[in-house]
């Protein structure tokens, strides 16, 4: 494609990131990051007299720098949903610049980014953000100046917001090296208030409902979700095992959330191997009646 073309082509996906389904948003933002790494080739050779000269002041560094101010700060046109909508896809696309820029080149991209993280620009909508962009990029991948400021943005952000936000602060400090494993634990179960040991009966129901409801943060319900796995690791066979798959199956089929919906499909395959066959079918067929669900959206999840 030419310059004029590709250009077209991204204003077209960035559209696309206010469509109303998760999955057609996540392919648009996915398939910009493509675009952008590949933006602008490095010629070898003299360009024929009849093809035009490419503007040298656009380059593959520019057009990220421009989509991702475009992805964290939407224009005040869309609607606070589409808004929403749109900064949610920000993981997506840097993700896809990550993978599939030149390595050479991938810590410039990763200075770029890093120049959002400072916590005195933030409101809680984009913080949670950068945080789940910094956790989509793989440890491999990550340059020690992005993550010097990652673990910075982390430290000076904590206690500033929510419960949510303090929960996803907690998971990127992990991924990022620090706390350790025990401390964790320990700072993850603090947060949602449930201390130490096996989860009670109260406790349990306590989950489930939060879990259920439309204004608990998706973090709060990733962290309920991973407690509850710890939990179901405990029994065998037992009822509380199923209360724990059927809460896990109704959350595929329910949550509002991507990344909720695929935290409880891999805590459901994992508790699995402990249910019996009984349990088991019981389930299968709680999971196929959920393909009656008419928004691909949710549905699409079960058979994965």
């Amino acid at each position: 494609m030419t310059d004029g073309q590709k250009g077209m082509t991204l204003r077209f996906l960035y559209e696309m990131l206010a469509h109303h389904e998760s999955d057609i948003r996540e392919q648009a933002a996915d398939a910009m990051g493509h675009i952008v790494a590949r933006y602008r080739k490095e010629y070898k050779k003299e360009l024929p007299a009849d093809i035009p000269a490419p503007d040298d002041n656009i380059t593959n560094l520019s057009m990220f720098r421009q989509y991702i101010e475009l992805l964290l700060d939407p224009d005040h046109k869309y609607t606070e949903v589409h808004r929403k909508w749109i900064s949610d896809c920000t993981d997506f696309f840097v993700r896809s610049v990550v993978d599939t820029c030149r390595v050479s080149c991938r810590h410039k991209y990763l200075d770029i980014l890093s120049g959002h993280f400072s916590p005195d620009d933030c409101d809680e909508d984009k913080l949670i953000v950068l945080l789940i962009t910094a956790l989509s990029i793989d440890r491999e991948k990550r340059s020690p100046e992005f993550s010097g400021a990652v673990r910075k943005f982390c430290s000076e952000s904590a206690g500033r917001f929510g419960k949510g936000a303090d929960l996803l602060t907690l998971e990127v400090m992990r991924a990022y090296g620090i706390p350790d494993g025990r401390e964790y634990e320990t700072e993850k179960r603090k947060l949602l208030g449930i201390g130490e040991g096996m989860l009670t009966d109260e406790q349990l129901s306590s989950l489930f409902l939060d879990d259920l409801k439309l204004h608990i943060p998706w973090a709060v319900k990733a962290a309920n979700i991973s407690v509850l796995r710890q939990t179901a690791s405990c029994y065998s066979g037992h009822g509380t095992l199923m209360q724990i798959a059927t809460h896990f199956s109704n959350m595929i089929k329910v949550s509002e959330t991507v990344t909720v919906r695929k935290a409880a499909g891999e805590a459901l395959l994992e508790i699995v191997k402990k249910m019996s066959p009984d349990q088991i079918n019981e389930l299968v067929i709680e999971l196929f009646n959920g393909l009656e669900i008419e928004d691909y959206q949710f549905s699409g999840y079960i058979p994965e």
